[in-house]
């Protein structure tokens, strides 16, 4: 059996669970794994996704509900379903040994909601060990029908265009302080995603958070 994990952080001080860390879950992780896994299923029989709803560590898939291990703090408003929504398409490939033709023009965000660096102003369980590991970056990956033009924007005033080609591609960009985040596709003249996600880089956080946000924009 082999593991595909989306991401790892866990904030817990000495006086609960004394864990505070995390794993560097960059680099489309959860695409990046089951592109392994794919490739070597001739060798594995099982593959089990870590997990659907473990908030404590950052890495469920599943929607946010019921009892939380007191992991509110870094999990609400958190959503990752994103992945899941991805997950059919991995899941098939590697039970048939093929990709599946992408049915439908898709775009993934993933983004964290502070700088790595910055200095939260009240938060006494402290920075997560390895927190230096993890790059300001907006994850993107798209699922295309055909050729499409991407345009990724972590600043109003300087977007960023990518021509992908028909199937999975991977994106990023560098987030910036202050500033949220967009996207869209466009396709001969037509745009197809068009996404403003409720998100901020929070250059002077409150609390520490390196959990991941994650939103997904479809075409009608």
């Amino acid at each position: 059996m082999a593991c595909v994990s989306p991401w790892f952080y866990t904030h817990y001080g000495p006086d609960s669970f004394n864990k505070n860390w995390i794993y560097r879950s960059d680099d489309w992780l959860y695409n990046t794994r089951w592109d392994q896994l794919v490739r070597s299923r001739d060798t594995i029989d099982i593959v089990q996704i870590v997990s659907w709803n473990d908030y404590g560590e950052s890495h469920y898939i599943g929607p946010i509900e019921g009892a939380q291990p007191n992991s509110n703090a870094w999990v609400d408003g958190f959503d990752h379903q994103a992945w899941l929504q991805m997950t059919s398409y991995y899941a098939t490939a590697f039970k048939t040994g093929q990709y599946p033709t992408i049915e439908k023009d898709q775009i993934f965000l993933t983004a964290r909601p502070h700088p790595a660096q910055a200095d939260a102003t009240d938060d006494p369980v402290g920075k997560p060990t390895d927190f230096e590991l993890t790059e300001d970056a907006l994850w993107a990956v798209v699922f295309a029908t055909a050729p499409a033009k991407i345009t990724l924007s972590a600043d109003p005033t300087k977007p960023e265009e990518f021509d992908v080609p028909t199937g999975v591609s991977k994106l990023r960009i560098p987030l910036v302080p202050g500033q949220g985040i967009a996207a869209t596709m466009v396709r001969e003249g037509a745009t197809l995603v068009d996404m403003k996600p409720d998100f901020y880089f929070d250059p002077n956080p409150t609390t520490y958070n390196y959990n991941a946000a994650t939103f997904t924009g479809t075409a009608e």
